[in-house]
């Protein structure tokens, strides 16, 4: 049974991770839907046999679905359900390059179109190429890992879901939308983060040095920020959201026990998800520090817009990249700890890299990525 999930939660994550955007389109679920080819003919027999002669009746006609109503999403197969909530995504967000000069760094922004006062989701600096040649010796220390960490890697090519169902309990019986709610989110990043990597266009480290010898081939796309550390770190911050509502995080006298722990193993899973790319020898820690960035951001961002209050003014928490003090520093968890918060953050060096801000929307009527929330959440209670 346990080999049966894990292969469930690869194939899911197939469809979504893979090449950072190839992703299975509408006509291929079609194709595969309904009979068989080869039952074709048998139901056209029975057809013949079964229903008799014709006798519709006008008055017999079912009445339409509800109008506009989020719940009709519930009948529909769920590629169907995922198009139209990454439209809905997609129509909230926008992404902008500012080029740099003055002696400020390039920066891309995204922002949410909701018509907030304050709707900068993240802002990214895009580091300068003497910050990438300063880390390429950490590429050679990362090297000496390769073959301990060699299973996980070939993994995490086409498949992240697995390393957080190993920390908190992601039955696909029992969390179907939850697992539907987070491939909805990864469609999503994948596109802004490959929008953000079309207009970074940082170079890769092979690109610096021919000895990183990359283990797996280099991605032919920008290296920053790093897609593997944006798409894992939005899944651990959805799945603590998640995680610290349910019936099992705190203990009986009210004490986040088991959710304390879920919470810091997910975080140095997105961490170690991010840090085997440069173990790999495909990325700089550089940007899996800024892929981390977009990834907490834009799972903040995600997690307001789906609770609502619909048409109200709602606050997420963004964050901001700062590139030009980064340097030579590594990215792991220590790093990491407390992007989920508020406040500065630093690396191990003691540099200023991430601030966060407050992030304003509106979010519109009758979205259905809010109704596959809801349901989501609900996976989480314990039956009443």
């Amino acid at each position: 049974m346990a080999h049966n999930s894990i292969s469930f939660l690869a194939a899911l994550q197939a469809l979504d991770h893979g090449d950072h955007g190839d992703h299975t389109l509408h006509g291929d679920f079609i194709a595969r839907s309904g009979a068989p080819s080869g039952g074709a003919s048998a139901l056209v027999m029975s057809h013949a046999v079964l229903s008799g002669p014709w006798m519709w009746d006008q008055k017999d006609r079912p009445d339409h679905l509800p109008f506009d109503a989020t719940s009709n999403a519930q009948l529909w197969a769920a590629d169907v359900r995922t198009m139209v909530a990454q439209q809905e995504i997609g129509s909230s967000v926008r992404v902008t390059a500012t080029p740099g000069g003055g002696g400020a760094l390039p920066t891309v922004s995204v922002s949410t179109t909701t018509g907030s006062a304050h709707p900068l989701i993240a802002a990214l600096e895009r580091p300068d190429a003497d910050t990438f040649a300063a880390q390429l010796d950490l590429l050679e220390f990362y090297a000496d890992q390769r073959v301990e960490r060699l299973p996980e890697i070939i993994l995490e090519l086409s498949d992240i879901i697995s390393n957080f169902a190993a920390i908190v309990p992601l039955r696909p019986e029992r969390k179907r939308w939850t697992l539907e709610y987070i491939r909805i989110c990864l469609r999503a990043i994948s596109l802004v983060e490959m929008q953000v990597k079309h207009i970074m266009a940082c170079r890769r480290p092979v690109d610096f040095h021919a000895q990183v010898q990359p283990m797996i081939q280099t991605p032919q796309h920008s290296a920053l920020p790093a897609g593997h550390a944006a798409e894992a770190f939005l899944v651990s911050t959805l799945l603590r959201h998640f995680a610290e509502t349910a019936a099992i995080a705190r203990n009986a006298a009210g004490e986040a026990g088991w959710f304390a722990k879920a919470d810091r193993m997910l975080l140095r899973q997105a961490a170690r998800i991010a840090q085997n790319r440069v173990v790999a020898g495909v990325h700089f820690p550089i940007d899996n520090a800024c892929g981390a960035v977009l990834g907490v951001s834009f799972a903040e961002y995600l997690l307001a817009l789906s609770q609502g209050p619909a048409g109200t003014v709602t606050t997420a928490q963004g964050r901001s990249f700062v590139a030009g003090g980064y340097g030579g520093a590594d990215f792991t968890h220590e790093t990491a700890a407390g992007l989920y918060g508020a406040g500065a953050l630093h690396t191990s060096e003691g540099d200023f890299y991430s601030e966060s801000h407050a992030v304003e929307l509106t979010p519109p009527d009758n979205l259905v990525l809010g109704e596959i929330y809801r349901a989501a959440a609900a996976e989480w209670q314990d039956p009443a």
